[in-house]
């Protein structure tokens, strides 16, 4: 819960007030999306894997319920995320992102995704509640 004090002396109308918040909601959601596909990134990269090492393939491959190793960079740079008033949507375009995420009948899981939101969702929660304050402080 956010709780917001607006005082007398301050020349703030309820519209700037009102669009602070837009633009720190924005904001927030820009840098939650920022900062998710860039531990993401680092996650795929980093780190050695214990999965099978293929022919032809720069790096051994994850084990079931690894982080998957990035071998082309496809699946880092597949990130995308959108912003609604509600929060953030983070997808990966990529096709087989999915499949490792969740895994098939002939493949154990490979989570990436689900398993950042779960490390670092309180810290993505607060910079979506601090960021929107940020911008309403900035009026004076």
């Amino acid at each position: 819960m956010i709780t917001l004090t607006v005082k007398k002396s301050s020349k703030a109308t309820p519209t700037d007030i009102i669009n602070a918040l837009k633009r720190g909601q924005l904001k927030g959601i820009d840098l939650v999306g920022r900062e998710f596909r860039d531990a993401l990134k680092q996650s795929l990269i980093q780190g050695t894997r214990r999965g099978k090492k293929y022919p032809g393939l720069p790096n051994r491959s994850s084990a079931p319920g690894e982080v998957p190793k990035s071998q082309s960079g496809r699946l880092a740079n597949g990130v995308r995320y959108e912003g609604s008033g509600d929060g953030i949507e983070v997808t990966n375009v990529v096709e087989y992102s999915a499949y490792l995420e969740q895994g098939t009948r002939n493949m154990k899981f490979r989570p990436h995704m689900a398993g950042l939101f779960r490390e670092r969702d309180d810290e993505f929660l607060d910079i979506m509640e601090q960021t929107p304050l940020k911008e309403i402080k900035k009026l004076k």
